[in-house]
């Protein structure tokens, strides 16, 4: 989970900010780490597209080389033809993969990361870099916007399905109440000038002791 700086639960250290872990009620901002998890799934796709590269590789080397025969006359013409033909299925493979985790919100950055450990691993003959291999399914969960944590759904060591809303950020600087009067108040309310229907908001989900929200109403 990921830290900020506020209050400890201890009543007796609260003059002291320390960090502690992300929780409900907290103010984040855009891009702010809330929190890690290890995806199989992810780490699965990624190994994907590695594999997938590093067979367009090899046949794309196996190409190169008997295009160099070719020209010397020592293959057929057809030995070329399915040499392209093999690569052309790798080139899809990577596409595929790729455009897989595009659409799980992997930026260009982490594409060309992936390529680079794929490159890295066929010059070395297949070893993996251990620190690589070592963060392969991480994945950081960030904050998409500036707002509060009105919702968290994970704590350290949870097993957590795809469909599960870990954190729920909301920008309370606007807020819409709606409200219901009693029918025999609705003249006093409407007789109101704009400038005294004012009121405030008190939050039954803040445990906290944050004041209550003033604001007006229509």
């Amino acid at each position: 989970i990921g830290k900020v700086s506020g209050l400890p639960d201890d009543p007796e250290d609260r003059a002291v900010p320390v960090e502690r872990p992300v929780r409900f009620g907290d103010r984040v901002v855009q891009g702010q780490l809330l929190c890690v998890v290890w995806s199989k799934d992810l780490g699965e796709k990624k190994s994907e597209l590695v594999d997938s590269l590093s067979r367009l590789f090899l046949d794309q080397e196996t190409q190169r080389r008997l295009e160099e025969l070719w020209k010397k006359g020592a293959v057929p013409e057809r030995s070329v033809r399915e040499a392209e033909r093999d690569v052309e299925p790798d080139m899809i493979a990577v596409s595929r993969a790729e455009r897989t985790l595009r659409s799980w919100r992997l930026t260009t950055p982490d594409i060309e990361a992936i390529r680079a450990e794929a490159v890295r691993i066929h010059r070395n003959k297949g070893q993996w870099d251990d620190d690589v291999r070592n963060q392969w399914a991480r994945v950081e969960v960030k904050a998409a916007i500036d707002g509060v944590v009105v919702e968290k759904n994970v704590t350290v060591g949870d097993v957590v399905d795809t469909n599960l809303d870990l954190f729920k950020i909301a920008d309370l600087t606007r807020l819409d109440v709606l409200a219901h009067a009693y029918e025999e108040d609705l003249p006093l309310l409407e007789d109101l000038p704009p400038q005294e229907r004012h009121w405030t908001i008190h939050l039954k989900s803040d445990t906290t002791d944050a004041k209550p929200l003033s604001g007006s109403f229509n």
